[in-house]
């Protein structure tokens, strides 16, 4: 027989303050698992729509950004860092070398890995797409206040890392 709880249920949202007000959620507005992912839809909604004449998607410009902030990182490591697949990093690598925003160049001394770094062009779109990025967190930030947006990062953050196995960051900052 499961273990009973020792904590109590939380109460039941509003129907005003889940997805849709005709409907009953249930659970699902106290899962927080389904409610993340929503946001994440609503979020990545925005993106392409700040995003759009750019043609770039999260995972490209989160791919941009890296590269932009750590010249000479191998596709394995960038791809680690962003949690894609090698083999679906190596696909978007190559998209954004066609588009002529990186480049991939030979480690010396490794002959199986490829170091990327952005070209001149790279370096031009990363400063507009970085502008367009601030544009898009400006209308988050805007949607649920500059308080609530701040308070998010961190909590997320240790969610992102429970497991991962990395270092989950402290409660707070050092005094």
């Amino acid at each position: 027989m499961p273990k009973k709880s020792t904590h109590s249920a939380p109460p039941a949202r509003d129907p005003a303050e889940t997805f849709d007000s005709e409907l009953d959620f249930g659970p699902l507005t106290r899962r927080l698992g389904y409610v993340v992912r929503r946001a994440q839809i609503a979020i990545f909604q925005s993106f392409f729509q700040t995003m759009n004449a750019a043609e770039i998607s999260p995972a490209q410009y989160s791919a941009l950004v890296i590269i932009a902030h750590n010249p000479g990182l191998s596709q394995t490591r960038v791809a680690d860092a962003l949690a894609i697949k090698k083999a679906n990093f190596v696909a978007l690598a190559r998209e954004l070398e066609q588009r002529g925003f990186v480049e991939r160049r030979a480690i010396p001394g490794d002959k199986r890995s490829l170091a990327l770094h952005l070209t001149q062009a790279g370096r031009l779109a990363y400063s507009e797409l970085d502008r367009l990025s601030e544009e898009h967190e400006a209308k988050l930030r805007e949607a649920i206040g500059i308080e609530a947006y701040d308070a998010l990062f961190a909590p997320l953050i240790r969610l992102a890392k429970v497991n991962s196995g990395a270092a989950l960051p402290p409660d707070r900052d050092p005094d």
